[in-house]
């Protein structure tokens, strides 16, 4: 890109800022396991559906962790 900013890089942005809020974690942890360490390619590994009830249920367990039945 060399410095110039589009709409895509933007997009692009938002979306990793949005997995981060979703996923709970930041965009790279290098505390994980290897395939876990960056959140892009950890996320593309997965399923779709598979991902996004896991956030689900970690932010459920993070707001009332009395309700710890709701685990994957």
């Amino acid at each position: 890109m060399r410095g110039h900013l589009t709409e895509k890089a933007d997009v692009f942005g938002f979306g990793v800022v949005a997995l981060e809020i979703l996923s709970g974690r930041a965009n790279s942890d290098s505390s994980l396991d290897d395939e876990r360490v960056y959140l892009l390619e950890w996320v593309k590994g997965k399923n779709s559906v598979y991902f996004c009830f896991t956030c689900l249920f970690t932010l459920v367990n993070e707001i009332s962790p009395s309700r710890s039945e709701l685990t994957v």
